[in-house]
Order: C-alpha cells, then structure tokens, then sequence
C-alpha cells in the first residue's frame, strides 16, 4: 500500500512540475518501461543499483553543468524508466 501511495505522489508532483507534453513523454516513458521489463530477465540486484546510480550521476551531472531544461527532462525520462525496472516482476530485495 505505501509503495502504490508513493508512486501515486511521485507521479502527481510530476504531474504539476512538467508540461502536458513532457508529462504525456514521462507517462509513455513509464508504460514502455513497464512492458520492457515483463520481457526483460534480468532481475539481479547488483544490476538494478547500477542502472539507478546511473541515473543518479546522470541527473547531479546536468545539475551541476546547468544544463536546460530538455536534458533535466530526459533525465526524469530516464528516471522512469529506472523505476520501472525495480519494480520489476519477481524482483529481489
């Protein structure tokens, strides 16, 4: 119940900090993902924590450039689908 509440906050405060367009490219990002990974097999640990601190570098290091807005918004992209990947099915903890 509390991840689903979570997510539910993630994508609602997303929902008000983006444009309908980026939003509708962030919820496509998240479907996509979504059938990516009941394909995918591959639900090691170490492979899931090396994808998100991917993401995590990926999104300090455009911070930190001060880079525009469309690279934030790939990143929130990429963050996405990250996520989707961990609640990946028959995923370890």
């Amino acid at each position: 119940m509390c991840k689903k509440l979570a997510i539910w906050l993630t994508n609602l405060s997303l929902r008000f900090l983006m444009t309908r367009k980026e939003y509708a490219c962030f919820k496509e990002a998240l479907r996509f993902a979504g059938e990516n990974n009941t394909v995918a097999k591959e639900t090691k640990y170490i492979g899931k924590v090396k994808h998100l601190l991917s993401v995590n570098r990926s999104i300090k290091r455009i911070v930190e450039e001060g880079r525009d807005r469309d690279e934030i918004v790939d990143a929130v992209v990429h963050l996405a689908v990250a996520l989707k990947y961990l609640e990946g099915k028959g995923r370890e903890s």
